[in-house]
């Protein structure tokens, strides 16, 4: 049951992350009923999965949200209203205690693409693949963890 929910989760965050990243590439523009109907399938999967636990998750999918809310703010609204729900699907999808993995590994993705790219400070770039990469990155780190110490 429990490889059950893991692959089950795995495959909607691959659908939502490839999905939206895309989407952000080619318009700037995300879809809002794409994240809230992946957050809601992953808001099932974790009561299915945690049950009267699940509070964690809503918490910190509030926290990532607020996050990204304040950094929308700081940068003077460089950072899209889509970036910032998808915030929301973060938080739902890994565990609470590695949110800082997430934005950290987010940040060093985006920092090397940049790096190598040579941007302009003042041109736009989607951030929705680099948020989508730290998840990734991060949900698997949660997975094979154990098996890493473990070895």
């Amino acid at each position: 049951m429990k490889f059950l929910l893991i692959f089950m989760k795995a495959a909607v965050i691959l659908f939502c992350s490839i999905k939206l990243s895309c989407q952000d590439c080619k318009t700037n523009l995300i879809s809002d009923r794409t994240v809230f109907l992946s957050t809601f399938i992953m808001v099932i999967l974790q009561l299915c999965f945690y049950g009267t636990e699940c509070w964690r998750f809503f918490v910190s999918s509030l926290l990532m949200y607020w996050f990204y809310k304040w950094v929308r703010n700081i940068s003077r609204k460089k950072l899209g209203e889509g970036d910032v729900i998808f915030g929301l699907f973060q938080g739902i999808s890994v565990e609470p205690f590695t949110l800082w993995l997430v934005i950290l590994s987010e940040t060093v993705f985006c920092w090397i693409f940049t790096s190598f790219c040579k941007i302009k400070k003042k041109k736009s770039f989607p951030f929705i693949p680099f948020m989508s990469a730290g998840l990734i990155f991060t949900f698997l780190q949660n997975i094979f963890q154990p098996c890493i110490y473990n070895m």
